[in-house]
């Protein structure tokens, strides 16, 4: 291997084929520095989204404070407005009392007056009785000073209602003021929710025209890195007709190794699953995406963010890192083929090669699949084929 790469060394710089390899793999560093500068783009913008996102959950509960505040307002404004019928009733009927007591003691004086003087010393004179005319008198008396107390007491009790009148009119006043600044404050609040709202429009629109143009450079950067592959396989060609015409050369992948578990029975779990994940199902297995019309391979399940992914049985993780289309997402190996995956997570918590029992947390509900919505992406595949999940689940 060593000589090969030598060989491979002087290839470069001294075959025909080498001012190739240089020019495009120039051009490939210059496309993995745009798509690192994109990168650095998106993740400003992603923290700018998520600023405004922090901005827009603080907002939403200044909005619901003053909406609580304001109906706390409006419930005491009606219990005074209540108070304030009543006694307005109660006065109506204070006056007319008063009125009718007015009418009455009008009518006892004129009675009296016609009667002349009902002096002591005139009964006396008269010849009447000095007993009834005593007793006559201070009835009259006692009658005359209850009518008037009673009236006094109405009239007291006419201000009283008076002043409590004034009172709740003025608490009235005064929480319509307040109730006036809620609402002032209450409409800023929902204003600035707007606006924020508008610029996080904006933000996930830059967001996306910068990841579509790096999807755009990936493609760049994966066709060149084809073209370099293939001027470099040339060149060994070339190098191995000359030199190393009877020497084999092994080619070997650096991938990450996986252990296959192989302990279990999935197959027999068939109608016997639990979902990995309690929510709406939002989309099911082969029916069309909105979006590209291709079919889904699984089935969405709506979740809350941060919500708990668990694993539908006992396996070994064979995948766990973030994959375009597919989010955070982790594969676990159940034997004999088959396979569940679990994608658009917030975050994965396991590494490649744990083992997980079934019901076990390996994730957090997410939207880092594009979708837009938090969710569960759920698979499960035999020999990397997919196939109903529904079908194996409890009923």
């Amino acid at each position: 291997m060593k000589k090969i790469f030598i060989t491979l060394f002087l290839l470069f710089y001294l075959s025909p084929a080498t001012s190739g390899i240089d020019e495009s793999t120039k051009d490939l560093d210059s496309v993995k520095k745009q798509i690192k500068d994109i990168d650095k783009e998106i993740k400003k913008n992603k923290d700018k989204k998520k600023s405004i996102d922090n901005e827009l959950k603080q907002q939403e509960k200044k909005i619901s404070k003053t909406r609580k505040e304001i109906h706390s307002i409006n419930k005491k404004s009606k219990q005074n407005q209540k108070k304030l019928k009543q006694l307005n009733q109660d006065q109506k009927k204070l006056e007319q009392e008063i009125s009718k007591k007015k009418i009455y003691l009008s009518a006892l004086f004129l009675d009296i007056h016609k009667k002349g003087d009902s002096s002591y010393l005139k009964s006396i004179i008269d010849g009447d009785n000095p007993s009834d005319i005593l007793r006559d008198q201070k009835l009259k008396s006692y009658f005359t000073n209850a009518q008037f107390e009673l009236i006094n007491q109405l009239q007291t009790d006419k201000k009283k209602l008076i002043d409590t009148k004034k009172i709740i009119n003025k608490t009235i006043a005064k929480i319509d003021r307040q109730k006036k600044d809620k609402n002032k404050i209450k409409k800023q609040l929902e204003s600035e929710k707007s606006n924020k709202k508008q610029l996080l429009v904006s933000v996930a629109k830059e967001i996306k025209n910068k990841e579509q143009a790096k999807k755009k450079l990936i493609e760049d950067e994966k066709k060149l890195k084809s073209i370099i592959d293939e001027l470099v396989k040339k060149a060994v060609k070339e190098e191995e007709k000359e030199e190393l015409r009877k020497k084999e050369t092994k080619k070997t992948k650096s991938t990450e190794k996986v252990v296959p578990y192989k302990g279990g029975s999935f197959a027999k779990l068939k109608g016997k699953l639990t979902l990995p994940l309690k929510g709406k199902i939002r989309y099911k297995f082969g029916t069309k995406r909105k979006d590209t019309g291709v079919k889904w391979k699984g089935i969405f399940i709506e979740g809350k963010e941060g919500q708990d992914v668990k694993s539908v049985a006992h396996g070994k993780v064979a995948y766990a890192d973030w994959l375009r289309g597919f989010g955070n997402l982790i594969i676990i190996d159940h034997g004999q083929g088959f396979m569940s995956l679990y994608g658009y997570n917030e975050s994965v918590l396991l590494n490649v090669n744990d083992e997980v029992k079934e019901g076990d947390i390996i994730a957090t509900v997410g939207n880092t699949g594009g979708l837009g919505i938090n969710g569960l992406y759920f698979e499960l595949r035999k020999n990397s084929k997919p196939f109903n999940p529904l079908g194996w689940t409890k009923k």
